[in-house]
């Protein structure tokens, strides 16, 4: 049986950890990131809310640019305030958790639901969970984030939820403009869906995609929502309606080729099949002869390392490919296609 995203992830760090020197480098590494992650979530709020003060054009422009790098910079660091890696357990308490859900509302829709409630499971049992399950499981967590985020940017295996929102129906082989311009509409339906959702969420105190929710997890999805509102209230009122357009387009336009930086994105899970077999690498980092590009990134372009050692702070992951054999992928046996179970 060909081994899930999950397993294969295991098999590779066991295999990499098999070399005394790959034990080594990982030992000394930093544990935290919070000497250039901290300084960069305030600069991305920064960068994030002063379009809002300009005059509409000078708005879309910076909201299309610096807006837009910094959007992707608070995605990397609430990412390592996930997995407990950008404060060391005595500062990481309920207060800077709240800090952290609430710069990360600074957004339009954001990414705290998909990191709090369903990132770590998509590390856990990443690659066993069908579609329906992400949306239907009366459980205490999201199964698996990416299944759920993931219908724009790979085929979706296993049964369809009977809630949900995607496209991959209307995607064409061959069709790269069609295939371009219905992602990049499906997706920016997604962005302003979820918005408004967050809304109906925070107000009627549950979230209707997630019918069979526990009473622990619809619990958690109403605080998450109800602190993104309030934070965008108050945002409106000091700023004005500006702030919700470039926040919006900020965060949708990373995602969203000409864009340079929605490669790191779309080719995270895009699976790169082997030769004369049906089965795929299912993980895979988006490398370029430059470092700016990681620099610009903050490491999200390694996110083949990232689930190879998902305990390396983003700043560290550069050098996880730097490991004896890292490369060498013949030795490791090659998973299911997709984000989810093959049916």
């Amino acid at each position: 049986m060909k081994p899930t995203i999950t397993e294969y992830h295991n098999r590779r760090r066991k295999r990499l950890l098999k070399h005394q020197e790959n034990r080594v480098l990982i030992k000394d590494l930093p544990k935290y990131s919070y000497l250039p992650g901290l300084p960069l979530v305030f600069l991305s709020t920064i960068l994030l809310l002063l379009p809002s003060l300009l005059p509409l054009p000078l708005n879309l422009a910076l909201s299309l640019t610096t807006s837009s790098l910094a959007s992707l910079w608070q995605l990397q660091i609430l990412h390592d305030q996930c997995h407990s890696l950008l404060l060391p357990p005595t500062l990481n308490n309920r207060a800077t958790k709240l800090l952290m859900t609430a710069l990360g509302s600074v957004s339009w829709y954001g990414y705290n639901t998909y990191l709090q409630l369903g990132h770590i499971s998509h590390h856990n049992i990443g690659g066993s969970v069908s579609h329906r399950s992400s949306f239907e499981d009366a459980v205490d967590y999201l199964p698996d984030g990416d299944v759920l985020f993931g219908s724009h940017r790979a085929i979706i295996k296993g049964d369809k939820a009977k809630v949900g929102i995607g496209m991959n129906g209307w995607f064409r082989e061959g069709k790269t403009g069609w295939n371009a311009m219905l992602y990049a509409a499906s997706f920016s339906f997604e962005r302003i869906f979820l918005g408004l959702n967050d809304v109906v969420t925070a107000v009627c105190r549950r979230n209707f995609f997630f019918p069979n929710s526990s009473p622990i997890l619809r619990k958690s999805m109403v605080s998450i929502s109800t602190v993104g509102v309030v934070v965008r209230l108050a945002l409106v009122k000091l700023l004005g309606w500006k702030v919700l357009l470039s926040l919006y387009i900020a965060e949708l336009s990373w995602c969203i080729p000409p864009n340079p930086l929605a490669g790191c994105f779309l080719n995270n899970h895009s699976t790169q099949p082997v030769p004369s077999t049906s089965s795929c690498v299912p993980t895979k980092s988006y490398r370029t002869s430059s470092p700016l590009y990681s620099l610009l990134t903050l490491n999200t372009n390694h996110h083949k390392e990232h689930h190879d050692f998902p305990n390396v702070p983003f700043h560290m992951l550069h050098i996880i490919k730097k490991m004896k054999g890292y490369d060498d992928d013949e030795d490791d046996e090659v998973g299911n296609g997709g984000i989810s179970k093959i049916e």
